[in-house]
């Protein structure tokens, strides 16, 4: 990070501190699929319409904006909050500027691994993309990626055959490694960084230094009100190490919300910032709550009701109707031998007898692979999993914040129990 840190000067002031922009001449434009069935790009018959035909209307519009870089060379911005959407909008992204600019080369990072593996994951489920075309680069140190994407990865000794690639999938931290090889800044058009919010600034600014400082495009796709930038270093918080590039460029003038001049355009400058509103996840009644603390009472429930709904009359609810329940439990964090990691037992027998409650609930029987638990200390999470092992509970997932945050696919209830004191 150090490196990044040094050589972020190349990026220019347009990029680390971004100003008034004037539109410029679109780079890649995507033609209505009212106006044609197919588009012509370097004598190649390319669909006029997205990949994916179930965007709504702002993904389609952030899409579009990506794709036009009217803004470069400053960050453009894909504000998300939880279940909108981001992934899908950065993939539809990706696949656009790979079948229409043929010169174009794209990097897409993340902070962790699992958000990278996702974008990897999503991107060759398009079938649009083969061997040759796209990469996943990993850290050597890294264990074994998840079968999927195996096939297409190639670890840092091997960077040189991930330079080659028009699209390269890692970590930020891992795109530092493609420095070493020698690349020219310019070597890549699009620079794509998805959990932006994460990601500390030098982290972000390792991949983004490979861009060109007059033509390149950087997309920050994230939301600086979920979990920022994990640090484990309070002198390195208190000297702002924890303030993101996102939430650092979200609060200068270009991207600054402005209802009154913006309003048909979700308040932001469309040159700058796409919000996305619609959420594909969350029960009407919980996304109320943190929509009108921190959104504005700006979004819109679009998850399937009678999914969202499936716990709402479980018997260990307070509230029929409302599936949210606080359970404040009389425990002692404890820690074993020199461990610096926390657990809780009695925590861990009120989780698992919740657990137990909703699996002997015949009203909806949740699949065990649909529960997750959520627990911030590394032991809670083992003792967890030894616990529900003993009980014959085998295939609930049990992990960090960082884990969840990134797992989408969830189908039927969520069971979160994180100790007061971690807030």
């Amino acid at each position: 990070m150090h490196h990044s840190v040094e050589i972020a000067h190349l990026l220019g002031s347009k990029v680390l501190f971004p100003g008034k922009q004037t539109p410029k001449q679109p780079l890649i434009k995507l033609p209505s699929s009212s106006d044609c069935n197919h588009d012509n790009v370097g004598g190649v018959s390319v669909p006029c319409q997205f990949y994916n035909p179930v965007l709504n209307r702002r993904q389609q519009s952030a899409v579009r904006r990506i794709l036009a870089a009217q803004n470069r060379p400053t960050p453009y911005v894909v504000f998300g909050p939880p279940g909108t959407g981001k992934t899908v909008t950065l993939v539809e992204a990706i696949l656009q500027i790979h079948q229409r600019s043929r010169a174009s080369r794209v990097l897409a990072c993340a902070p962790s691994n699992s958000a990278a593996d996702l974008i990897m994951e999503r991107l060759l489920c398009s079938g649009l993309l083969g061997e040759g075309e796209i990469v996943r680069l990993n850290a050597i140190q890294r264990a074994e990626p998840p079968p999927s994407i195996a096939a297409f990865c190639e670890d840092t000794d091997n960077a040189h055959i991930a330079a080659r690639c028009r699209v390269v999938v890692s970590t930020c931290m891992t795109a530092g490694f493609l420095h070493s090889l020698g690349l020219p800044v310019g070597h890549f058009s699009h620079v794509i960084v998805d959990e932006a919010g994460q990601a500390t600034e030098p982290e972000a600014l390792l991949s983004a230094t490979l861009l060109s400082n007059t033509t390149g495009q950087l997309v920050l796709a994230g939301d600086p009100h979920q979990l920022g930038p994990v640090l484990t270093s309070h002198h390195a918080n208190s000297l702002g190490l924890s303030l993101s590039l996102m939430e650092r460029v979200m609060s200068r003038g270009p991207y600054l919300r402005d209802p009154a001049k913006y309003s048909d355009h979700g308040s932001y400058d469309p040159l700058m910032v796409t919000k996305l509103v619609d959420n594909y996840r969350s029960h009407s009644s919980i996304l109320n709550l943190y929509s009108d603390t921190f959104y504005h009472g700006e979004l819109e429930p679009r998850a399937d009701p009678s999914v969202t709904s499936l716990m709402c009359d479980w018997e260990g609810l307070p509230t029929k109707g409302f599936p949210l329940l606080f359970h404040g439990v009389m425990g002692e964090d404890m820690r074993e031998g020199n461990s610096p990691s926390w657990f809780n037992p009695v925590e861990i027998i009120e989780v698992v007898s919740h657990v137990q409650s909703v699996i002997d609930n015949s009203t909806f029987a949740p699949k065990l692979s649909d529960i997750g638990i959520i627990s911030p200390y590394r032991k809670q999470v083992e003792r967890i999993r030894w616990f529900l092992g003993r009980v014959g509970v085998e295939g609930v997932k049990v992990g960090s914040v960082e884990e969840f945050q990134v797992k989408r696919d969830w189908s039927s209830s969520y069971l979160l129990f994180v100790p007061l004191s971690s807030f």
